[in-house]
């Protein structure tokens, strides 16, 4: 792990990482892992929320089904972690998850209500 971090640092990497481990079918968030606060916190690098809004409207995996549709991607602000110690990865991941879990909900909500106004106006 302390290769990887230095790699990161030296040579500037950005890192992607998904928190909640899988892919969620179901049009909500799951629960946080806790790899990716782990290695926030010890490699001191801030943390970059990413948030995409539901895409249930048009996706089902049990329908095998993908089509048209909005989504949202929310970035949010940076969370620090150089004053963090391992004894804050709960309490982070907690934090973050909250943060994220709002945009989540008020953004799907938007994608939603933008699709039924659209559906709406061109029915008319």
């Amino acid at each position: 792990m302390k290769e990887t971090m230095t790699l990161l640092k030296d040579k500037n990497i950005k890192l992607w990482i998904f928190p909640e481990g899988t892919r969620n079918h179901e049009g909500a968030m799951l629960p946080f892992k806790k790899g990716a606060f782990h290695l926030a916190i010890e490699s001191k690098m801030p943390i970059v929320p990413v948030v995409f809004s539901s895409y249930s409207e048009f996706y089902s995996k049990k329908e095998k089904r993908f089509g048209t549709g909005k989504f949202i991607i929310t970035c949010l602000p940076p969370v620090k972690t150089e004053a963090l110690t391992v004894d804050d990865v709960s309490s982070l991941s907690e934090q973050v998850r909250k943060q994220m879990l709002e945009v989540f909900n008020d953004t799907s909500l938007e994608a939603t209500q933008s699709r039924l106004m659209v559906n709406g106006a061109s029915s008319r």
